[in-house]
């Protein structure tokens, strides 16, 4: 199934609080009414073990790896969402020009060094429409332990989800003493599946900017605003305010007291993969700009555009569905025209 966009605000990319790298997308999608049921779905995955001697215990073996992915089932089950292991592979990082740099300069890390990020990356992914890479590496900048992309584009490399050893699996004596229960990768494959943190944008304790909940923050209605948390304390507002548990996956709180996802993010999650990652379960991709799902953005698209354009309830060009077809929905199509998209027969 479609969906379509509805509005666009630029994405701001930041790294919060040195613990998750994940970039914030702002744009705002409307999904259809709430669903009576949530469908089980499975994604696989492959994960890409990149390691180095520099960097005592990052060759993880295979046990380690299965073991760590089944942890994730464990608590994305809750979710209905679980994750096929289709293989482990091994990348020496002393294969690269840039490793002894890579071990001696604190400053040179990922994802900073996007050129080298990337090398690794094209090196290394299987196909990212059929799959979710998870790289595992020895040294992220500032302390970052994970990132992923909440936003999956066919020009992204990089996409899928990237961990730091030192959080990833459970049992290794270098883990780090909050997140050794493996909780920091379920944390990224939240952002995967399309999660915000629960405190996105969230400046002081209560402050919903006076917007409703599913135009701005999380874009979740039952995560409330409140601050980061890095303790198992409640959130930090009066506890009459809000009925929420300081047990969320999308939080900062140490391992040991990340258990849930809410409702609404499961639900967001299953939208957002059917949205714009269709094709990890056999279904072509989300085409933005194809309005006549001939799988070609072209001179038909175009048209509809000038043809209903500025006229209230002519509907038929609006891209991004503000009810107005404008200058934006023209920007859209015309920054894409040309784009044949996958499932077109040219393509098979």
């Amino acid at each position: 199934m479609r969906y379509l966009v509805v509005f666009f605000l630029f994405p701001l990319s930041v790294f919060s609080q040195d613990i998750c790298g994940t970039a914030y997308d702002s744009t705002i999608y409307y999904f259809p009414s709430h669903r009576s049921s949530i469908d089980f779905m499975e994604i696989d995955v492959v994960v890409h073990v990149c390691w180095s001697d520099s960097f005592p215990g990052s060759y993880l073996e295979e046990s380690y790896v299965e073991e760590a992915i089944n942890l994730l089932n464990d608590d994305m089950s809750e979710a209905s969402l679980s994750f096929n292991l289709v293989s482990i592979d091994y990348k020496d990082l002393m294969d690269y020009s840039w490793h002894n740099i890579y071990v001696s300069n604190a400053n040179f890390c990922f994802p900073n060094y996007g050129t080298q990020n990337t090398e690794l990356a094209n090196d290394l992914s299987w196909d990212t429409s059929k799959y979710c890479n998870i790289y595992i590496i020895p040294k992220m900048c500032g302390g970052i332990l994970g990132w992923s992309y909440v936003i999956n584009s066919p020009y992204n490399a990089r996409d899928g989800i990237w961990m730091n050893y030192t959080a990833f699996g459970v049992g290794a004596d270098y883990l780090r003493p909050n997140n050794s229960l493996n909780k920091v990768i379920t944390h990224e494959m939240g952002h995967y599946c399309g999660l915000h943190h629960v405190f996105q944008s969230v400046t002081n304790c209560g402050n919903d900017n006076g917007l409703s909940c599913d135009v701005w923050g999380d874009f979740v209605c039952d995560t409330p605003p409140t601050k980061p948390q890095f303790s198992c304390d409640p959130p930090m507002c009066p506890e009459d305010w809000y009925d929420y548990t300081a047990d969320n996956h999308m939080d900062y709180y140490p391992d040991s007291c990340r258990h849930h996802f809410t409702p609404g993010q499961i639900e967001r999650m299953h939208n957002m993969l059917l949205y714009q990652r269709s094709s990890l379960f056999g279904d072509y991709p989300f085409c933005l700009g194809d309005l006549n799902n001939d799988y070609v953005i072209g001179t038909q698209d175009l048209m509809a555009v000038l043809s209903c354009w500025g006229q209230p309830g002519c509907l038929s060009g609006d891209i991004n569905g503000t009810g107005l077809v404008d200058v934006n929905d023209l920007q859209i199509v015309l920054s894409l025209y040309g784009t044949i998209c996958e499932g077109h027969p040219s393509l098979d």
